[in-house]
C-alpha cells in the first residue's frame, strides 16, 4: 500500500506534534475519529488540543475542555459569564 506524500512525511517524522480543536460535541466526535486515524497511520505522533472527553479517550492531550462550559440559551450561559 502506497501512502500519499503527506502521510508518508507524518509517519517518517520522529514525533510529529498535531493540534486539534473542537468547541462542541459533534466536533469532539469528529476530532476523536481523526485522532484515532492519525495515530493508526503515525503511532509516534503527539496529539494535543482543545476538546472533550472523546478526544481525550482517543489519545489527545487536552489543554482545555470548552465542552464542560458550553450551554445553549441565555439562562444556561449566565452562571458561566465570569469564566
Amino acid at each position: 500500500m502506497s501512502l500519499c506524500p503527506e502521510t508518508a512525511a507524518l509517519s517518517s517524522s520522529p514525533s510529529p506534534l498535531i493540534f486539534l480543536s473542537a468547541g462542541e460535541v459533534s466536533g469532539d466526535i469528529y476530532a476523536s475519529q481523526l485522532a484515532q486515524a492519525l495515530l493508526a497511520q503515525a503511532p509516534r505522533s503527539r496529539l494535543i488540543g482543545i476538546g472533550g472527553p472523546r478526544m481525550q479517550a482517543a489519545g489527545v492531550q487536552l489543554l482545555a475542555d470548552p465542552l464542560s462550559r458550553s450551554a445553549v440559551g441565555l439562562s444556561e450561559n449566565l452562571p458561566g459569564l465570569p469564566w
